[in-house]
């Protein structure tokens, strides 16, 4: 079969059902947040105002059990598990985004566009396209000082994954759903994606959603149920948050 050709063993799924039965998603009851491990929170805080910003990344110029005693992260780690599940209280992710987002160096690439999506779920749309601006320029203005060795790959699919999750929060759980955002900062936006065979054109422009299929297909559109024939519009509702 498939698995044989590919070199793939079947007792590989095994291991997969193992790690998706023991993954655990900590959550703090008192501070109603997501736990990066057990004892982050146990750690001594690094106020990062006071290390010169010559001293980054972190892991060049202080030893990792220095690193490793404080509460400092090198990327979105708890964020990332938020943003990809996608499932839980939004006080919980609002709390998280906020705790760790003062935590954060960002000395790898792959963080930025990751806080970016995160910042939209919470309603921080203005915040979000600071992120979007960067994630954008990160090879395009040489912001690491070595785009000359190689672009970013991974985070130019980032740049990508800030549109489909964060502007339109697009997701595939049991029907295609979207939770467009509106974005003051540029007028509109807009993607082709193809779902069970029908091709679907989402675009939004100033605070207008235009969805234009080849054929009718059932959409979760802002939590409401919507069947979409040919031609759909709708008015979105601007939900930026006052500390965006």
């Amino acid at each position: 079969g498939v698995l044989e050709r590919i070199g793939v063993k079947p007792e590989i799924f095994d291991d997969f059902d193992y790690a998706a039965n023991h993954i655990v998603l900590h959550i703090d009851s008192k501070r109603k947040m997501v736990l990066q491990d057990e004892n982050f929170c146990e750690q001594e805080d690094l106020n990062l105002a006071t290390i010169p910003k010559a001293n980054f990344p972190l892991l060049l110029y202080f030893h990792p059990l220095f690193i490793y005693r404080h509460q400092v992260l090198k990327q979105a780690d708890a964020i990332l598990a938020l943003v990809l599940l996608n499932d839980v209280d939004k006080e919980i992710y609002e709390n998280s985004f906020d705790y760790y987002l003062k935590r954060t160096t960002h000395d790898s690439s792959l963080s930025k566009g990751i806080y970016g999506i995160a910042a939209y779920a919470v309603d921080k749309s203005k915040l979000g396209y600071e992120f979007f601006k960067e994630t954008c320029f990160l090879d395009f203005r040489n912001r690491k000082k070595h785009t000359q060795h190689g672009l970013h790959v991974a985070n130019m699919g980032a740049t990508y994954l800030m549109v489909i999750y964060g502007l339109f929060n697009l997701r595939l759980e049991e029907t295609l759903e979207i939770g467009p955002r509106i974005q003051e900062s540029f007028t509109h936006y807009a993607i082709t994606i193809r779902y069970q065979g029908v091709i679907c054109d989402l675009k939004v422009e100033e605070d207008e959603l235009e969805i234009v299929t080849t054929g009718p297909l059932n959409m979760r559109i802002d939590g409401e149920n919507v069947l979409v024939k040919d031609v759909y519009r709708k008015k979105l509702v601007n939900k930026t948050s006052v500390c965006s």
